[in-house]
């Protein structure tokens, strides 16, 4: 019998100095990050943003990190902003005032959304290209 001869896997790895122009970017955004002064959850939620925008980047395309990362923006928007209005009205609100307030902040929202999609974007591209500086097959 004639067996098919198996498809070799290819290995996972990263190249040596594909990790450490990565180390130097996160080494940079915090760098710059570093005067918002920000606490512990702070520090989490805006590398938990970045990390997730590029982990979408890396699974699915730039069109699908755009998307979600609008789609981000536009919810922790809205959500801190109804969190505010709730905070500081008393009384029963009519819901159309919730949906209003959302809408409201959907603009400002996106803008975040896109702008840290085009930060995570451009790292990406930096990286990428300055790993192919000097290779012979790039």
């Amino acid at each position: 019998m004639n067996e098919a001869a198996k498809p070799e896997r290819r290995r996972f790895q990263f190249r040596l100095r594909r990790l450490l122009l990565w180390t130097a970017v996160v080494a940079l955004g915090l760098g710059v990050l570093s005067p918002l002064e920000s606490d512990v959850s702070g520090w989490i939620f805006l590398s938990g943003w970045f990390v997730a925008i590029s982990l979408v980047r890396w699974a699915f395309g730039s069109k699908w990190a755009a998307s979600v990362a609008v789609v981000m923006g536009v919810s922790a928007y809205a959500w801190h902003s109804c969190s505010l209005v709730a905070r500081n009205v008393t009384g029963v609100v009519p819901i159309d005032y919730y949906f209003d307030a959302a809408m409201a902040v959907a603009l400002p929202g996106s803008l975040v959304g896109f702008v840290s999609f085009l930060v995570v974007e451009f790292a990406w591209q930096a990286v990428n290209r300055l790993d192919r500086i000097g290779q012979s097959d790039g």
